[in-house]
């Protein structure tokens, strides 16, 4: 009930902001339009739940909803089987458009469940869930977390129309590099506030400059308003652009620093800042079918990664080099989660590995014929691997909500009270596919 009504404060408190703002395609200020205004409210189940229109705006309102049930190897050693076997996630979405000019998009999600055998993995003991941040642990492996997130972006033409200038302002995950396994900026990542002011040319040049503010895990002493966790100023530029009809290049360069706490001195060395780069390049063929991807961070990783779609088949496979000596202290991370995809385990070290450098893949293929939808998601890295298969049936395009059934299996070695093998198995209806009910966010993956 709670996060129900947030959801429609926030929208409220949207809507009657986007009527007191002119926009810059305005000529003139009219104070007939300012403030809440009269529209229509459709309400139904063969389209979107809400929708909100008037003569300035449209705004869809649809719930989100998994509750699958939960069967096979549990989540600890210690343990026989699940003592909730229940994914429960709720949730809206809302997504609208303002003047032809402005668009919105955000949700609210709150998730009490069972992890994939991977993500359970990655974090290890730790209070960190990849997509959603800091969690709470509950009994039997199950977690309890909750996440908002929402995007403003606004596209002004500028006097040469070949000419766009966006804005855009958002509590969400920046996005760049592979679709599947990006290593620098992932959009399914745990969400965090930033900024960013773009100029496109002919859409064949992009520019972008962002800053975005983190919060980490380390907390401060109790003071007067309780307890802080430290927090990171971040900024990155980004250009993207293409040569010819088959070839986009594309540079981004960031830089980061924690911030220090009221008793620290601003100038102690773990306060300076520090920078990374991510390089891309991407090839299309010519009939726009296939797609060829690199994208390197130094220190970090490499990636080669290839996607592909034919009538009702889509497909994408990513293979990457990582370093294993100091990786994890090169890019910033949010609420003890990558901005990236979470390449190494949380847990592990510099001890952990046998060489400077491992492979990790990760693939997945989709088929999809009128409303029944079938996938296989898989990732390795080195000798371990995780693999999850799902077949679903559509009962609602535009929420949307599906009746799907799906299993995980797996070897995964070294995660700490974690079965090394097993198999589990999930049914149910949920506005997702994937096993994980932390995906897919606004803008799914690939083959998602």
């Amino acid at each position: 009930m709670n996060m129900s009504l947030r959801l429609f404060a926030l929208v409220g408190v949207w809507l009657w902001c986007g009527h007191l703002t002119n926009t810059l395609a305005s000529t003139a200020m009219d104070s007939t339009v300012w403030g809440p205004s009269g529209g229509q409210v459709d309400v139904g189940f063969r389209g979107h739940a809400a929708t909100w229109s008037s003569p300035r705006m449209t705004l869809h309102v649809d719930p989100w909803l998994c509750i699958r049930h939960v069967g096979g190897t549990p989540q600890r050693n210690n343990e026989a089987t699940f003592d909730e076997p229940l994914d429960n996630l709720r949730g809206a979405a809302f997504h609208g458009e303002l003047d032809g000019i402005w668009t919105v998009k955000g949700s609210l999600e709150e998730y009490q469940g069972i992890p994939t055998a991977w993500e359970r993995h990655w974090m290890g003991e730790s209070w960190s869930l990849p997509g959603w941040g800091r969690m709470k642990p509950t009994a039997g492996g199950r977690v309890d977390v909750a996440r908002g997130r929402s995007r403003t972006t606004g596209r002004f033409v500028l006097p040469n129309p070949k000419d766009t200038v966006v804005v855009s302002l958002a509590y969400d995950a920046a996005h760049w590099g592979n679709d599947l396994a990006p290593l620098a900026l992932n959009s399914r990542s745990a969400p965090y506030p930033h900024g960013s002011l773009g100029w496109v040319k002919d859409d064949r040049m992009h520019v972008r400059a962002t800053v975005a503010r983190l919060a980490g895990t380390e907390r401060s002493a109790r003071g007067e308003t309780g307890i802080s966790y430290r927090q990171t100023d971040v900024v990155w530029a980004t250009w993207r652009g293409r040569l010819g009809n088959r070839l986009d290049l594309g540079l981004l360069g960031g830089s980061h620093r924690n911030r220090p706490w009221l008793q620290e001195p601003d100038s102690a060395t773990q306060f300076q800042w520090s920078s990374w780069a991510s390089l891309l390049a991407t090839v299309h063929s010519d009939n726009g079918a296939h797609r060829w991807r690199a994208e390197w961070v130094p220190n970090v990783a490499s990636a080669l990664s290839w996607s592909s779609k034919h009538r009702a088949w889509r497909g994408t496979l990513t293979m990457a080099r990582v370093q294993t000596q100091g990786a994890g202290d090169v890019l910033p991370r949010h609420a003890g989660t990558p901005l990236g995809a979470p390449l190494l385990p949380l847990w592990s070290d510099e001890t952990t590995w046998e060489s400077v450098a491992v492979w990790r893949g990760e693939g997945a293929v989709t088929w999809t014929h009128r409303r029944m939808r079938a996938g296989v998601h898989m990732l390795s890295l080195t000798d371990q691997w995780w693999l999850e298969a799902w077949g679903a049936w559509n009962l609602q395009t535009e929420w949307p909500l599906h009746l799907t059934a799906g299993f995980e299996t797996w070897q995964l070695e070294g995660s700490p009270n974690m079965p090394s093998k097993g198999l589990r198995w999930r049914i149910g209806v949920s506005h997702t596919l994937v096993m994980s009910p932390g995906m897919p966010t606004f803008a799914p993956p690939c083959c998602h």
